[in-house]
């Protein structure tokens, strides 16, 4: 999207699914499942261009007082229904 210099956009992360979280030994899996939606000029017309995505965060809380990310991976939609936790 950075090539369309987008200047303003809607995120919605729970537009087809809640956030879902699954936690075992100090770590957890975080799945996000929604839309992005993003508005640019081309030529004097506005345009929109985005669509679904499908995240999933690692995090893990190795001093049991702060979550950190330590892996991050955005599904394909080749990878789609091989990817939820």
């Amino acid at each position: 999207m950075k090539g369309l210099k987008p200047f303003d956009g809607n995120v919605s992360p729970e537009s087809y699914e809640r956030i879902k979280v699954f936690l075992a030994d100090g770590q957890a899996q975080i799945l996000v499942h929604g839309t992005e939606l993003f508005l640019f000029k081309e030529q004097g017309q506005f345009e929109d261009s985005g669509g679904e995505f499908k995240i999933l965060l690692f995090v893990c809380s190795p001093d049991n007082q702060q979550w950190t990310v330590y892996k991050t991976d955005e599904v394909t939609q080749a990878e789609w229904n091989q990817q939820s936790p």
